[in-house]
């Protein structure tokens, strides 16, 4: 299996952002504004199974709103078949499990260093990182 990592998170969005591995012991957490690009080291972790994913192989993203509804951004890294690709959910209460689910927009192939954008409409990319 691949190592993936995200070396940079970049927030493109209107929105504070939670950013959180759970897989991570102990669990913790960066803050990011608006706008705001800051330097992380993580790696993305590999979840093949619902099971797996309930034991924390993922990481959150969980866009803050004031007086509304957050929106969670679940991702990990999944092999269907030859399909290797750093993937994720979309929810609104917790983070969620999808089987396969849906590969990030950009780099999501797995194996080297990425680039974490979270875009203006609220969407993922992922980039090469040089």
């Amino acid at each position: 299996m691949a190592i993936t990592a995200f070396k940079f998170f970049k927030n493109l969005s209107d929105v504070p952002v939670m950013l959180w591995n759970h897989e991570n012991k102990p669990h913790k957490y960066e803050n990011i504004l608006p706008g705001e690009s800051r330097a992380i080291d993580e790696w993305v972790p590999h979840c093949h199974s619902k099971d797996r994913f309930d034991e924390d192989h993922f990481i959150e993203v969980r866009l803050i709103r004031q007086g509304g509804e957050d929106t969670i951004l679940t991702i990990w890294q999944r092999d269907t078949g030859g399909d290797d690709r750093v993937r994720f959910a979309k929810s609104s209460e917790q983070p969620r499990w999808e089987d396969p689910g849906t590969a990030v927009p950009g780099s999501s192939e797995v194996g080297g260093n990425r680039v974490l954008f979270l875009m203006q409409d609220e969407t993922l990319l992922v980039e090469l990182s040089g």
